[in-house]
């Protein structure tokens, strides 16, 4: 059967009433809850878990987080005690705190030495599986903001995702290659499916902003930069400014239009499928960032997507499931997105 445990202080705890574990390439750091009520025994001791603790995470002896406990309650009664516990891995310090380095302005420097340099106090590594692009010729912290923050807003400059391995390092990534041997189907695999749309936030065109200072360089209508990206499945007209997050060159400008749009339809429409246990047919846990086949005639979906998020859940009367979230690749990365199809083709996953 499989087990979710926690190993706290050399000391291993198994046995939970439910038990979840989140990991998602929305979200920075992969987060945890356990619980468990029981009737009461004299002779039970308070389980030992306090908030702060150092702890790590594994489902069926896999470790899946490295971190810290954020939240430990716990009760009794006349009859019963109860515990819930609740955590993230080391990268919620980087959710959490500020940004602080030396004078917070680096010239001329690129993506992952910014990153180090913000990481580096908190004692957590940095990995690269992308392409980073080029320095950056000025990036400046805001007062304020969080690490967290801060490398979101340079990475959304370059393009890229920020993700935490099962380790627990930075990872900075884009949408992932590697396809899992499974294929989701309806009335084979999957227990249940939803599908969530929104227009709220798409647009038909977006229109970029930057100023660049000027110096002995660059200089008149050079410092200001405009550049435009359009959705053709907006079929209306929608028009948004953005203004750049930094001192952009033109192609980075329209590389930022081009995320930007990308992750605005990528995010308008999702399917989320559940599945019995935590593991694919090759026996490796389900992960967020990599490719699954789907042929759901329900939703009208038959192609590959992107895995982009995944809770792991135990609870004792549904057993081990898994909940995958699923878009398109092109969400996640800086390519162009397909273009629509024609009525007779079925429906369009952007559409």
């Amino acid at each position: 059967m499989s087990e979710l445990s926690l190993s706290v202080g050399g000391k291993s705890y198994v046995g939970w009433q439910s038990a979840s574990v989140t990991w998602s390439i929305r979200q920075l750091a992969q987060s945890f809850s356990v619980g468990f009520t029981e009737r009461w025994n004299e002779l039970a001791e308070a389980i030992p878990i306090n908030e702060g603790d150092s702890v790590n995470v594994k489902l069926d002896n896999e470790t899946v987080i490295n971190g810290y406990v954020d939240d430990s309650d716990l009760s009794y009664s006349a009859g019963s005690h109860q515990a819930n516990i609740r955590g993230r891995s080391v990268l919620g310090d980087l959710v959490d705190c500020a940004a602080i380095y030396k004078s917070g302005l680096w010239r001329n420097t690129g993506l992952r030495t910014i990153a180090e340099s913000l990481c580096d106090p908190f004692e957590i590594d940095v990995v690269v599986a992308a392409n980073l692009g080029r320095s950056f010729r000025r990036f400046a912290l805001q007062d304020g903001e969080s690490v967290h923050d801060a490398l979101e807003r340079a990475a959304r400059m370059r393009g890229v995702l920020l993700m935490s391995t099962k380790e627990g390092a930075l990872q900075f990534t884009r949408a992932g290659s590697r396809r899992v041997g499974d294929v989701l189907k309806r009335g084979n695999n999957i227990k249940s499916g939803s599908r969530q749309g929104s227009m709220r936030d798409r647009y038909s065109i977006y229109i970029g902003k930057a100023q660049i200072p000027g110096d002995d360089s660059i200089s008149g209508k050079d410092v200001t930069l405009k550049r435009t990206e359009t959705d053709a499945r907006v079929r209306r007209y929608r028009p948004t400014v953005i203004m750049a997050e930094n001192e952009d060159t033109g192609a980075e400008l329209q590389d930022r239009m081009t995320w930007e749009r990308n992750r605005r339809a990528g995010e308008a429409r999702e399917v989320t499928y559940v599945v019995q246990g935590w593991r694919d047919r090759s026996g490796d846990l389900w992960e967020p960032n990599t490719l699954i086949d789907v042929d759901d005639d329900w939703f009208r979906i038959h192609e590959r997507l992107l895995i982009v998020g995944v809770t792991y859940s135990q609870t004792v009367t549904e057993g081990s499931t898994t909940s995958l979230v699923l878009s398109r690749k092109e969400a996640y990365d800086l390519i162009d997105m397909p273009p629509p199809k024609p009525s007779k083709q079925g429906e369009d996953f952007y559409a």
